[in-house]
């Protein structure tokens, strides 16, 4: 069982660098329990992918929200000296985990998250464009190229299925 202090740093991190991927300051967290702040963060990211898609910036925002995950990723890659896949996909999981996310892997690069806490907070546009995180995050973690997803929950998928390539 992770604390709940733990749950919430970690959390706020992902917000600081989501909102940079925006290139927003993250709003204020104090006082907000974990489960308040996993929806701050979902309404945020939902209300600001909305503004860059209807802007026209999505494809921007898209790859600063990549370049920044991946950055994040290798750089837990590095810091804890992951070298296997396994390995990989066991912390990814833990991640997956405090973000409401049911999150497995196959060991080959195959991944299902069966069940996810943002299905009801984002359309298909804002997955997409918010999956860049998955895709960085990821990539960077296990040292591999791109994230490519076949299916989504929000497009009316039973689970999102995607491949590292």
């Amino acid at each position: 069982m992770i604390p709940a202090f733990l749950k919430r740093r970690v959390l706020g991190e992902l917000f600081a660098l989501t909102a940079r991927g925006f290139e927003l300051e993250a709003p204020g967290l104090r006082g907000l329990s974990y489960a308040e702040t996993l929806e701050a963060y979902a309404r945020f990211t939902s209300r600001e992918a909305a503004r860059a898609l209807a802007g026209g910036m999505g494809e921007a925002v898209r790859r600063s929200l990549l370049g920044l995950a991946r950055e994040r990723g290798a750089g837990l890659r590095r810091l804890l000296r992951i070298r296997s896949m396994e390995k990989a996909m066991v912390l990814a999981r833990l991640g997956y985990d405090l973000l409401g996310i049911d999150f497995s892997a196959d060991g080959q690069g195959g991944v299902c998250m069966a069940g996810c806490f943002f299905k009801d907070y984002y359309s298909p546009e804002i997955c997409r464009l918010m999956s860049a995180l998955d895709e960085g995050l990821l990539c960077g973690l296990c040292g591999r190229d791109e994230l490519r997803f076949s299916r989504r929950l929000t497009e009316g998928g039973a689970s999102c299925l995607a491949r590292l390539a």
